[in-house]
């Protein structure tokens, strides 16, 4: 009898991957015999940098996504200012859809703010995602579509402000 052994440490990146057991012998129909196993890894959100998101116009809706991987399906909640928001869940000028299967353990979380206000810009969003195995929390900026061209010459918020306040 032989017997052979096989140690690795799981990652998410190995979630529905193919392991193939393969054993040679000459009484083997063809000299050989395999055996396959699709693996299937829970694993809690995986981390991301801060997010910083460009491009949104004030004064209209606003959408703001970001793509999680988790296995199962995350549970999220993004804190506005201290404020919890749950998914599947809208409350005044804020809405929290359900995360949207991408497929590939990917999920897409998003936040809709009606209205975006330059008091949108300055505040502190969080997002939190959970499931079973643990939770990860990201962090996130806005910026609006004057900010992007301000930044790319070294400016930042104050002009935004400067401009708002001239007009």
């Amino acid at each position: 009898m032989a017997f052979s052994s096989l140690t690795r440490t799981i990652r998410a990146e190995d979630n529905e991957k193919r392991l193939t057991c393969q054993a040679q012998h000459v009484a083997y129909p063809e000299g050989v015999s395999r055996t396959h196993l699709i693996l299937t890894v829970n694993f809690q959100p995986q981390a991301l940098p801060e997010q910083t998101v460009y491009g949104l116009q004030l004064g209209r809706t606003a959408t703001v996504s970001v793509v999680i991987k988790a296995n199962p399906a995350p549970r999220v909640l993004w804190s506005i200012e201290g404020m919890g928001y749950h998914q599947g869940t809208e409350q005044g000028r804020y809405a929290v859809p359900n995360p949207e299967a991408l497929g590939k353990n990917r999920y897409n979380v998003s936040l809709t703010i009606a209205g975006l206000t330059l008091e949108d810009l300055s505040k502190v969003y969080m997002l939190r995602a959970s499931n079973k195995i643990g939770t990860e929390v990201y962090r996130l900026e806005l910026r609006s579509q004057g900010e992007v061209m301000n930044e790319s010459n070294g400016n930042g918020i104050g002009e935004v402000v400067g401009l708002v306040l001239a007009v």
